[in-house]
Formats: C-alpha cells, sequence, structure tokens
C-alpha cells in the first residue's frame, strides 16, 4: 500500500522582534508605549503546558490593537519563573510580535525607536523560519 505523508508549513503573518531588557514587564510595556505612540496594556498570561517538567508555564502579554493602521501588537515575556517560551532565542526577555501590513523601511523605524530606548538592551528582528516552537506565538 502506497503512504503518502502530508506536510503542513504554515505562512506566519506576522514580524517578530527580540527584545533584551532588565525591566519588569510592565515598565518595559510604559516605555514602549511612550516611544511607539501605543497603548499596551496588560491581558491574559499565556499558558503552557512543559511536558518536560509537568508543570504550567505562565507568560504575561501586553497587546494595543490599532484599529487605525490595522496593525495589532503583542508585547510577550519569553521568562517565567520555571524556564522560556522560545528556548532557542533564550538570550531575548521579551517578544514583539506585530500583525499587519508593514514595509521593510517601517520595521527598520520601528527598530530604531526601539534601539533609542533606555530600558532596551539590544531589538532586532527574529527569522521566524528558524523558530521550532513557532506554535507558541499563536494565540
Amino acid at each position: 500500500m502506497k503512504k503518502i505523508k502530508l506536510t503542513y508549513n504554515p505562512d506566519y503573518k506576522f514580524v517578530l522582534i527580540g527584545i533584551s531588557s532588565h525591566e519588569n514587564d510592565y515598565k518595559l510595556a510604559w516605555s514602549i508605549n511612550n516611544d511607539l505612540n501605543l497603548n499596551l496594556s496588560k491581558k491574559e498570561d499565556i499558558s503552557i503546558f512543559n511536558k518536560k517538567y509537568s508543570e504550567t508555564q505562565n507568560f504575561s502579554v501586553f497587546s494595543h490593537d490599532d484599529e487605525t493602521n490595522l496593525t495589532l501588537y503583542n508585547l510577550i515575556s519569553n521568562r517565567c519563573e520555571n524556564g522560556f517560551l522560545i528556548q532557542e532565542y533564550n538570550k531575548f526577555d521579551y517578544f514583539l510580535q506585530i500583525y499587519g501590513e508593514l514595509t521593510d523601511f517601517d520595521i527598520k523605524e520601528l527598530l530604531n525607536k526601539l534601539k533609542l530606548n533606555n530600558n532596551i538592551i539590544i531589538a532586532g528582528k527574529l527569522d521566524l523560519s528558524k523558530i521550532k516552537s513557532i506554535g507558541k506565538l499563536i494565540f
């Protein structure tokens, strides 16, 4: 009997920026709000069950929906007391996930503003194709 193997390669429609910062999530969200003229506000945490440690991990989320430009911003914590959301990027403390139509110029301008923020050590655009556990960012 002939077997057919189906593969599913989703096309993720967001930009992901990794952010390193020593600040608490609420202070970083406030700081980004001031720099980017956003209104990131606290949303329900992402809860993921970690099979390896048999425990639930909770990651904070701050969100802003810009209805004028049809853009959604999510500031997601990459760290919790018992692990990381995306282990392969454990050097980043937060991710800024942006849904919407952004040009390369828009992304470059946004990165430049983030890099000028005194509460951010480093910020950079991440390649989604290299993230093995990308599904954790779909919620």
